[in-house]
């Protein structure tokens, strides 16, 4: 028996399902049938197999964190950091990120500490995380990223704004006033400069 978890597929014996599962399916007797069917029928299953993988494109590695996590599984070591970093005081977080093997967890787990404590890092890392939360948000350097930046955002405020009634044109408004106020709040950046140039640095917010 196949279920679905999250377009994932799990397998179950069909004697494990929940009672509520049971009454979706045809009787065993009919499941066995077509299961032996399966097992006599080498052409059939080939033929299956074949005709799925028409449909299956090869995916590659993204440069964004976020579309790495099924990427690859966490260590056993990774895991008991895991754990220990949400068990953990916020100031001894960072020196937990630090033990990561996985640059993943790294990635994500100092992008936590920015967000909900940021006194926690060095003043020169948590620099480096403004700028590129900066750039994440607001640069050129990120089009065609799956997610929306604050000028994506208010370009296509201003595209709704021509077709949208009275009512919706205030609440526009404020959406693209809170737009331009957090994009005041982001830090400006200041990279490090080599031979009286600046000079962009790759920091945790990248991929």
């Amino acid at each position: 028996m196949v279920l679905h978890c999250n377009c994932a597929p799990l397998l179950s014996n069909f004697d494990q399902l929940p009672e509520s599962l049971v009454g979706c399916y045809d009787p065993i007797t009919k499941l066995k049938r077509r299961v032996k069917f399966l097992r006599q029928n080498k052409n059939l299953r080939e033929g299956l197999i074949s005709y799925g993988a028409r449909f299956s494109k090869p995916r590659s590695r993204s440069r964004h964190v976020e579309e790495q996590i099924y990427d690859a599984f966490a260590g056993t070591n990774d895991k008991a950091l895991m754990e220990a970093f949400h068990a953990a005081e916020w100031r001894e977080r960072p020196s937990i990120v630090r033990m990561f093997k996985d640059p993943r967890l790294r990635q994500l787990g100092l992008r936590l500490i920015h967000a909900e404590k940021p006194e926690e890092l060095e003043a020169n890392q948590r620099a480096e995380l403004d700028a590129a939360l900066k750039r994440r948000l607001t640069y050129q350097y990120y089009i065609g990223a799956p997610w929306v930046t604050l000028p994506g955002a208010m370009k296509e405020i201003d595209k709704l704004i021509g077709g949208a009634s009275d009512d919706q044109v205030v609440l526009l408004n404020e959406l693209k006033k809170h737009c331009l106020a957090r994009t005041a709040t982001l830090s400006p950046w200041k990279g490090k400069t080599s031979g009286g140039r600046r000079r962009r640095r790759r920091t945790e917010f990248r991929s």
